[in-house]
This record gives structure tokens, sequence and C-alpha cells, in this order.
């Protein structure tokens, strides 16, 4: 084998780990957020609402009894027959530290005879133990 050759397999080998590290294995904190959000919008589209709730952080907003009204919001859209179906799209995630932000598009597909509807949301989240949990969020309408 020559010294050309086995330099040009080496620099092979070497690709290719690169390649399985940057798209093949985890991305650290930001697969795992990404994993915990797909997991709730499962969650929401088989209308297990309290499963959703478990995902927002008890220390949620600026004021104490906002963990109460969040929950009771997803409580009243969040369940059996609300929705035909959610499709989630453009996931950006940023996670520094502690803390992470994620962006994404919601379509909400109406009960039969009800219009669909998209919305922009933004959420603030933060690592308790080992979950990534809500502390903020904000939804605008989808342009």
């Amino acid at each position: 084998m020559s010294f050309y050759w086995k330099v040009g397999l080496g620099m092979a080998v070497v690709l290719a780990l690169a390649f399985l590290i940057i798209f093949l294995l985890p991305r650290g904190e930001s697969a795992i957020v990404e994993r915990q959000l797909q997991e709730a919008m499962e969650a929401a589209r088989r209308g297990e609402t309290e499963r959703v709730i478990g995902f927002i952080s008890k220390s949620y907003g600026d004021r104490p009894e906002e963990y109460g009204e969040v929950c009771a919001t997803i409580r009243r859209y969040v369940g059996p027959g609300k929705y035909r179906d959610l499709e989630v799209s453009g996931l950006e995630i940023r996670v520094i530290g502690e803390s992470a932000t994620a962006r994404f598009r919601v379509r909400v597909m109406g009960p039969t005879g009800m219009p669909d509807f998209s919305r922009r949301i933004d959420l603030d989240l933060r690592k308790e133990g080992e979950s990534w949990k809500v502390i903020s969020a904000r939804s605008d309408p989808a342009r």
C-alpha cells in the first residue's frame, strides 16, 4: 500500500467519523429539548391534557397565579375532540447553559366544520433536573 493510498484512506475515515458526529449523533441539549417538544405535541395530538401540563414549569410566568392560568388554558383547548390534528414546522432551538428558547409554527386543524388556524409560538425553557420545562410562552398569528 502506497503512502498516498494510506493518507487517502485515513482522510476517508476521518471524514466518515465527522459526518457521523455532525449529522447522526444527537446534538446534545438541543436534541433533548426537541425530543421533549415533540413528546408534548404528540401528547396534545392524543388529547392527553395532564401530560401536556407536565411540560410546564411550576414557576411559569412572573406571577405565582400564572401557572394555574396556563394550566386552565391548556385544559380548555387540549383534549379529545378539540381538534383533528396539529402540524409543527420551522422549529428553531437555541440552548445557552440552563436556558433555552424554541420558536416554531403550529397549524391547528379544527374539528370538522371549524376553520384551521396557524400560530407562531415562542417558548422560553429552563432545565429542571433532567427535563426542560416551559417558563414562558408567546403566541402570534402566523404569517
